[in-house]
């Protein structure tokens, strides 16, 4: 009996192979042998981690995103020298990605045509893109999990059948800015969805549009930037888009490039941000990476570097940058910051410091400076060289909440649930619920008076003359704050931030502005004593930490009571609120070192409500006797 002539399968074309076929045949190729050897002559480490000796040669970009046999794919400028665990895990890591339909696009392919927008003026040197509102390349990619899904667009999440909840975009609290510049902010949106396969979701475009904002000139209105938000909102992504942004965009615009410096509380947070932003820039814009563990550092074909550093004060000593960017801000020292930081920037046009942090505690002594001059600005409503944004519960809500989480977690309802929120605060540790989650500082819920009691006193009245004014200087010395308080015609107590100043001069200057009623007494603390004026001498009296234990008591009271009113002041509000009382030598005082951040004003507070109901001393009748 004949053979049975075994019959083959038509040969498929080339293009329609599977990854693995694709990556067989190429990596049998003449030309990968031969440059596989040459990375691999010399023994070098592995480019990836730079910790085990390089084994094997890795494809920068992906061998299935090319024509099969196109010049280039195994090219010496596609091919880097990588050990087997790191060649493996980013293969495997790739694999995943393409079976979710979530790859990035190819290098060599814009996948939505934005239209363009002219800025005539000297600044710019080319046009800038101008995206309307880009959508998703696949509904696949919008359910994957790592851009905002179809249920961003409906705002809401779901504890149960009976309840709905949504966030809102708009910080609760926010410095004053112009948003008529959005060229830079549009950018990073567009850079986001281009290269990091996200689009933004409206908060964060809100924030981006506030600390990017800029003049006609492309110059940016804000020098600094405090962005706070709970964790696992999306803070990780401005930074990783803005920074993106900023490395591949800003030096045509500038002309020049660009040095950007990144760290964080904790190097490990720094590196991460390199390991997701770093392959993108080698990939896609020609960036020489050098992976060093404390000395991470991108540098691009024109002149801009990115640099990783620990949070040191010597860690930046001799640099100069254009932007940097701080992550986590609470737990990052002050010296790493106004030593080590801010001096980089000085002979820079328009630079950018942009920090972002969840609350802190009474250590933040970085984070808490930079908070109070947002708060007063915003009392002030000046647009000044800080943009702030806090997106966090009013203190009337009960923090255990979903009024409240809805408030810190502007996320929720779209890489966020709220049900998640349900369960984190079931766990023991309820501070840490609070802070992470809810974005309160730690012993706020320690404060010396129940939630709300302070702004169900707000009033709109006008603030009566006269009175008594308590003045006092924050522990640092940087700050000098004055509280007045007065009778008013309804016979309650009316309170109002009178001041908040940077110098001992500029104190007392707005000391005598307050002053000008005659009938005005004055309160200071021992450290105003030796630069008290002498016009002030005769309506001044001593006040310290023993009228403090004896009116703190007596102060709560009358705001329990609802025997004061106040002008809404936000700083003052914070200081009050924020403040926690301790009891010491059997009475009742407030405790500036267990209180989670400054409340200077709350002492002057109890000092001035505590006096202005007490009759001014007034000295006896001179008589005088004429001769005869």
């Amino acid at each position: 009996m004949p053979k049975q002539r075994r019959t083959h399968p038509p040969k498929q074309s080339t293009q329609n192979l599977g990854t693995y076929t694709l990556n067989q045949r190429a990596r049998a190729t003449a030309e990968f042998k031969r440059n596989r050897k040459l990375l691999l002559q010399d023994k070098p480490m592995c480019h990836w981690c730079n910790a085990a000796q390089a084994t094997t040669a890795d494809h920068l970009i992906e061998v299935d995103r090319w024509q099969l046999n196109e010049p280039g794919i195994n090219s010496l400028d596609n091919l880097v020298a990588a050990c087997k665990p790191c060649n493996s895990s980013r293969g495997a890591r790739y694999g995943n990605l393409k079976r979710k339909h979530i790859t990035e696009p190819s290098p060599t392919i814009n996948p939505y045509a934005p239209s363009r927008i002219n800025i005539q003026n000297s600044f710019f040197s080319e046009t800038l893109p101008a995206p309307d509102k880009p959508q998703f390349l696949s509904n696949k990619a919008e359910n994957s999990g790592l851009v905002a899904t179809s249920r961003a667009s409906a705002g809401l999440a779901e504890i149960s059948s009976m309840h709905t909840y949504t966030a809102s975009c708009i910080p609760r609290l926010e410095t004053e800015t112009s948003r008529a510049g959005a060229v830079f902010a549009d950018g990073v949106a567009l850079w986001a969805l281009e290269h990091l396969n996200v689009k933004l979701m409206d908060w964060q475009k809100h924030v981006i549009s506030g600390f990017l904002a800029h003049d006609e000139h492309g110059d940016l209105l804000h020098r600094q930037a405090l962005i706070s938000v709970a964790r696992q909102n999306g803070k990780s992504v401005i930074l990783q888009a803005t920074l993106g942004y900023w490395l591949t965009k800003m030096p045509k615009l500038r002309g020049e490039a660009q040095t950007v410096i990144t760290t964080a509380h904790r190097l490990d947070l720094a590196i991460e941000l390199f390991q997701k932003v770093a392959p993108i820039l080698e990939r896609r814009f020609n960036a020489i990476l050098t992976w060093a563990v404390g000395r991470n550092e991108a540098n691009l074909p024109d002149g801009t570097r990115w640099l990783v550093r620990a949070a040191t004060p010597t860690s930046f000593h001799g640099l100069t940058a254009d932007a940097v960017f701080i992550d986590e801000l609470w737990a990052v020292s002050p010296d790493a910051v106004s030593i080590g930081l801010m001096p980089t920037m000085r002979t820079r046009r328009s630079p950018l410091m942009l920090m972002t942090s969840t609350s802190g505690d009474e250590s933040s002594k970085e984070m808490l400076r930079w908070r109070e001059q947002g708060l007063r600005a915003i009392d002030e409503k000046k647009t000044g060289a800080l943009y702030f944004a806090e997106y966090s519960p009013e203190n009337s809500l009960d923090p255990m909440s979903a009024a409240a989480w809805l408030k810190a977690n502007p996320a929720i309802g779209s890489t966020l649930d709220i049900s998640v929120l349900e369960s984190e605060a079931q766990q023991p540790n309820r501070n840490a619920f609070l802070r992470s989650s809810v974005n309160l500082w730690t012993a706020s819920a320690n404060s010396w008076l129940q939630p709300g009691a302070w702004d169900d006193l707000k009033t709109s009245e006008p603030m009566p003359k006269g009175g008594v004014l308590a003045i006092e200087q924050s522990q640092d010395e940087s700050r000098y704050v004055g509280v007045r308080a007065a009778i008013n015609p309804q016979g309650k107590t009316q309170v109002t931030l009178e001041f908040v100043k940077d110098t001992l001069q500029e104190c007392w200057q707005a000391v005598e502005t307050a002053c000008t009623d005659q009938t005005t007494r004055l309160l200071i603390t021992p450290a105003f004593e030796m630069s008290l004026p002498p016009k002030f001498a005769r309506r001044s009296s001593m006040v310290g930490n023993r009228e403090l234990q004896r009116w703190t008591a007596a102060a709560r009271a009358a705001i329990i009571e609802k025997r004061i009113v106040h002008d809404g002041s936000t700083l003052l509000a914070q200081h009050v609120e924020r403040a926690v009382a301790v009891k010491n030598q059997g009475a009742v005082t407030l405790s500036s070192l267990r209180s989670p951040g400054p409340i200077e004003l709350a002492r002057c507070l109890v000092f001035c409500v505590a006096m202005v109901a007490k009759p001014a001393n007034v000295g006896k009748p001179t008589i005088i006797y004429a001769g005869g």
